[in-house]
């Protein structure tokens, strides 16, 4: 199982390393803790599980992309 650090993670979402950081300790995104020092944990993100949120972010988009559309129809 392919496993991407914090840099390369973010470097698929196009996001800075800071936010993808920031997600994997607020348990936003999948990760994995390999080594947990004084000053800094060892983040690894799993290549199919970030995936596996990558498609589920989408469904979820499109279904409020979709019931913002509903909204907006009901209220013409």
């Amino acid at each position: 199982m392919p496993m991407l650090t914090i840099n390369e993670g973010a470097g698929v979402l196009k996001l800075s390393r800071w936010t993808v950081a920031a997600m994997l300790e607020s348990g936003q995104l999948p990760g994995v803790i390999i080594r947990s020092g004084r000053r800094k944990k060892v983040w690894r993100i799993s290549e199919q599980a970030l995936q596996k949120w990558i498609e589920t972010r989408e469904q979820e988009t499109k279904k409020l992309i979709q019931g913002e559309r509903a909204l907006k129809a009901v209220g013409s």
